[in-house]
């Protein structure tokens, strides 16, 4: 209903406030400036064959946030690099994860990359997948990053580039085996950047 669904609201955005008590004003104005976008997603497997880049950018403002903490400059290279390459990222899980209920999308006549990509799905994901690793991997470089570092990383990428190339896409437990493997893929990076 939609008293339900405003309750619901009001309480993910009481708690999704939580964190603007902890960071500075600077921080705060980054997390809401990204709101109408955010607002405007929804609707955009109406208007666009590419809505997992819409979801990209929303999904991945949260780097922006976190570096914003510590630096004022969001006019950073390095930061720039490695967001656009998680904006990729987004595009390519979400692709194989929008492979699974296809057949429903088609029929309803929403729009997807999956839709749009699905007789070159091998090709688009590894192309998408590629363009990520290099922009993070320009990013960790210019992090000065050690070797041993960006070669974990690399082999990270082989293995889930493999797994995401040799996805059956016509099957959704497999892709739903996939986009749950793009999670520890994730898990792996995330401990790169600590090592950072």
């Amino acid at each position: 209903s939609n008293k339900t669904i405003i309750i619901f609201c009001f309480i993910n955005g009481c708690i999704g406030t939580v964190p603007l008590f902890f960071i500075p004003i600077n921080s705060i104005i980054t997390s809401l400036s990204i709101l109408p976008v955010i607002i405007i997603y929804p609707f955009m497997k109406r208007f666009t064959w590419w809505p997992q880049l819409w979801l990209g950018i929303c999904f991945n403002w949260g780097v922006l946030v976190g570096f914003s903490v510590y630096d004022h400059n969001l006019f950073n290279l390095e930061l720039i690099l490695f967001y656009i390459g998680s904006v990729f990222f987004t595009i390519g899980y979400d692709t194989i994860y929008g492979f699974q209920d296809i057949k429903d999308d088609e029929i309803i006549g929403i729009k997807s990359t999956s839709i749009k990509f699905k007789s070159n799905a091998r090709l688009f994901l590894f192309s998408i997948y590629f363009i990520a690793f290099s922009f993070w991997t320009s990013s960790l470089i210019l992090l000065h990053n050690s070797i041993l570092l960006i070669t974990i990383f690399t082999l990270l990428f082989i293995v889930i580039l493999i797994k995401v190339v040799f996805t059956n896409t016509k099957d959704p437990d497999e892709c739903k085996k996939t986009f749950i493997y793009n999670s520890y893929f994730s898990l792996g990076i995330m401990f790169i950047l600590i090592g950072a």
